[in-house]
């Protein structure tokens, strides 16, 4: 999970019970208006996307597994709403690892069960399966996954 969310959801969650303290500590007055607004949005909007991407987020790395490939140890959380999910997948998370260590590891066979090498470039590689590619592309901090079918004619 994405620490930075993780922080936000915290800070959001402060800020409404604050909010809350605020309005209720006025007996008999309405509270301010942007105040009911602020708390309508941190506690029906902010806080439930956080929530819904905080879980996504949790089981990014297990979807990414059923896959075939093993998640890198340096791999830290899955980053924004990039968690695997949909026709064509993809996956994005930050790793502290260098790119040669991220594609050693997936060069490895028993890191990719059941994948076949199909490019190797760089900080990008490609692999295939039963009509699927999986693309691999290291940059910088971010490591990205992509789940394709291949649809195109052979």
């Amino acid at each position: 999970m994405d620490p930075v969310l993780i922080a936000l959801l915290i800070f959001s969650l402060l800020l409404a019970a604050l909010l809350f303290h605020f309005t209720r500590s006025t007996v008999n007055v309405d509270p301010v208006p942007w105040v009911r607004t602020a708390r309508f949005l941190i506690l029906a909007v902010m806080i439930p996307i956080i929530l819904t991407t905080l879980l996504l987020q949790a089981g990014a790395e297990q979807r990414l597994e059923n896959t075939g490939f093993k998640v890198h140890p340096a791999l830290n959380s899955s980053a924004g709403l990039s968690v695997g999910l949909g026709e064509n997948p993809v996956w994005v998370f930050s790793s502290t690892a260098s790119a040669e260590s991220i594609r050693g590891f997936y060069e490895q066979p028993e890191n990719r069960s059941g994948w076949m090498p199909a490019i190797y470039t760089g900080n990008a590689l490609l692999y295939k399966q039963d009509g699927f590619s999986m693309s691999i592309l290291v940059d910088g901090e971010q490591v990205v996954f992509a789940l394709l079918r291949d649809e195109w004619p052979r």
